[in-house]
């Protein structure tokens, strides 16, 4: 299956400061991966990479449909927009010198229910929840019928069983769409994501469903997830003795 982003051997610096070294990395589609690492990793950096808006020779993109969702940080909430609105923004290229038809309305309305946001179509965003607002996002990444969709911590602002439904969500839309995610939550990988990429200037990437969560009813922090990863990796050495 050939790729939708393959990255090779990428290298890069701010002035001096070598923030990714020697990154190989393949995205396809139909594929939920998550991207982890420490603040100041470069994981932000890898993501702007992949989106364009840092240029690199070493970045092969095979499709241009691609579809970004930032972090909501709940500086804009108060906006005064509709979910439906914000859904019908992400057609505002092709529509630049024209209003939205019906049949956008109706495409955009689809995208909301698809999301299960649509019974908020008509309410202003301030009156939503972060999990809400989310959606609302996600359906007008959506409504561009991308090939990749990325999101850059999209459950920041989000209570923890939001979070968990944001996620369901993602993991149901990678089976038509290619999911990459930036993400802090080490519990929502677990069940959701097929590959986890842990970025701390190089790239080490796991096979997430060969990986098993901590018998454990409280969180899981990295060093758990680490872990976590050495007991895989260990389990899978003495098998193949």
């Amino acid at each position: 299956m050939t790729p939708l982003i393959s990255i090779k051997n990428l290298n890069f610096s701010y002035e001096k400061d070598l923030v990714l070294e020697n990154i190989s990395l393949d995205i396809y589609e139909k594929e939920f991966l998550a991207i982890i690492g420490p603040n100041g990793g470069g994981k932000t950096t890898l993501l702007k990479i992949i989106l364009g808006l840092i240029k690199s020779k070493d970045v092969q993109k095979n499709t241009y449909k691609i579809s970004y969702v930032p972090q909501d940080t709940n500086e804009h909430k108060d906006f005064p927009i509709t979910p439906l609105e914000l859904t019908l923004t992400g057609l505002a290229n092709a529509k630049k010198y024209f209003g939205f038809c019906k049949n956008d309305k109706k495409r955009a309305l689809e995208k909301l229910e698809l999301v299960g946001a649509s019974v908020f179509a008509h309410k202003r965003l301030s009156e939503l929840s972060g999990g809400m607002r989310q959606r609302a996002m996600i359906a007008r990444a959506l409504i561009r019928e991308p090939k990749l969709i990325l999101l850059d911590e999209p459950t920041s602002s989000i209570d923890a069983i939001g979070q968990q439904q944001i996620f369901e969500l993602l993991h149901k839309l990678s089976l038509d769409v290619g999911i990459t995610l930036v993400s802090h939550n080490t519990n929502a990988l677990f069940g959701y994501a097929q590959k986890i990429a842990h970025i701390n200037k190089t790239l080490t990437l796991h096979d997430a469903q060969n990986v098993k969560p901590l018998d454990t009813n409280s969180h899981i922090c990295e060093v758990e997830l680490l872990q976590s990863f050495i007991q895989t990796q260990n389990s899978n050495k003495m098998q193949k003795r």
